[in-house]
Order: structure tokens, then C-alpha cells, then sequence
């Protein structure tokens, strides 16, 4: 006979949100979609391994895009025990996560403002960053907090403004909520901004790895 165990509450809020983060709007996710690079699309190229990269004015900033397993081990050399954006049990990937990495090699301070990074895709739609205030928003649409495990990762994830003195760096990870099943192609663009006012940006551009028109 199998016996059926409900999760405690606190796991059962935990999915809820996870679930409410990634529906989010999105009409469906398509659970085998995988997306590479689109080497044919204007912008920038990626430079080695998927990495999309540019430097100004002694500012550097690189973003890649992460599957399930890179993101997990991002964050276990990070720390963090459990993975937040990992896929809800019975749901699509709910997320799309790039490791984003800005590093300080001018004069002045570097500012790197996460929730300017955008996500393109369709005709006109744009897509932000999910914020830390995000999922505490939505847990208390339950009524509750978020566990521990899940407030570990906030200190991998880009939340708020980053000011970057010379020679400092900041890594984290950038999510936004899923694709709707129906995208073949997507942009993500993120930048900052250095001490002379000088914006150093890097735009990239994916597709479908299936090759689905």
C-alpha cells in the first residue's frame, strides 16, 4: 500500500511560491525548450562557452546563461544548500537565470543597477529581473516567511544597486521568470555604469537549440 505524506507547511509554501513565481503570467512553459546562442543575430558575439562579454573604460561585465545544473553548482560554491529556481515538481524550468559578473579595473566607482537589466521577447514584450522583494511578496500572499534555506540564496543573487570601487568585482546570479512556450528567440541585455558616466553594456541574443522556427 502506498501512504501519501503531506509535506510540512513550510515545504508546501515553499512550492506554492516557487509555482506563483514562475507562472507569473507566463501562458505555459515548454519543459523541453533549450536555448544556445544565436551566433546569426545582431549584437554582441559570444566570446568563449556561451559567455557574452564587453569592457570600457576599465569596466568589464560578462553574463552567461545557466541550465539547471550549472545554476546549482553556481550556488553551491556560493554556500547555498538549496536551489530556489530549481524546477517544481510537475512544472516546466520556472526560471531563466545568467550568471552575471561586473568587474572594476578604472579610476572612479562602477555602478551596476540589476533591476535595469531587461529580458526581450516577441514583438514588445520586456521582461525585469525577479527581486528578492518578489519572493518575499509572495510568500506573504500566504501569510508566511521565507525559510532559512531560501534566505541563504539571497547573498548569490544581484538585489539592488552595486557600487564597485576600483579594483573590486561582484558576481551573482540575474533571474527573471519563464519564457512563454511559444518563444523561439530572446534577448538579455544588462550594463553599468562607470565613474565617468561611460555605460558599458552587453546585449545577448538566443534561440531555440531545436532550431523550431
Amino acid at each position: 500500500m502506498t501512504i501519501l505524506r503531506t509535506p510540512p507547511r513550510g515545504r508546501r509554501a515553499a512550492l506554492a511560491v516557487a509555482v506563483v513565481l514562475a507562472v507569473g503570467g507566463a501562458r505555459g512553459g515548454d519543459p523541453g525548450a533549450r536555448f544556445v546562442p544565436d551566433g546569426k543575430a545582431r549584437g554582441d558575439r559570444p566570446s568563449r562557452e556561451g559567455v557574452y562579454e564587453a569592457e570600457r573604460a576599465g569596466c568589464s561585465i560578462d553574463l552567461v546563461l545557466l541550465g539547471d545544473a550549472e545554476r546549482a553548482a553556481f550556488l553551491k560554491r556560493a554556500g547555498v544548500a538549496r536551489d530556489p529556481f530549481a524546477p517544481a515538481p510537475g512544472f516546466p524550468s520556472g526560471f531563466v537565470v545568467f550568471r552575471v559578473r561586473v568587474a572594476n579595473r578604472g579610476n572612479g566607482d562602477v555602478v551596476f543597477q540589476p533591476q535595469a537589466a531587461r529580458l526581450e521577447f516577441g514583438k514588445h514584450d520586456v521582461r525585469s529581473p525577479v527581486a528578492w522583494t518578489d519572493v518575499v511578496e509572495a510568500y506573504g500572499v500566504l501569510g508566511a516567511e521565507p525559510p532559512p534555506e531560501y534566505v541563504a540564496a539571497r547573498s548569490a543573487i544581484f538585489d539592488g544597486e552595486v557600487v564597485l570601487p576600483p579594483g573590486a568585482r561582484a558576481e551573482g546570479l540575474l533571474p527573471f521568470r519563464r519564457l512563454p512556450a511559444e518563444t523561439r528567440r530572446f534577448r538579455a541585455a544588462v550594463g553599468a555604469t562607470t565613474g565617468s558616466g561611460e555605460s558599458v553594456a552587453v546585449e545577448a541574443a538566443y534561440r531555440r537549440a531545436d532550431g523550431r522556427p
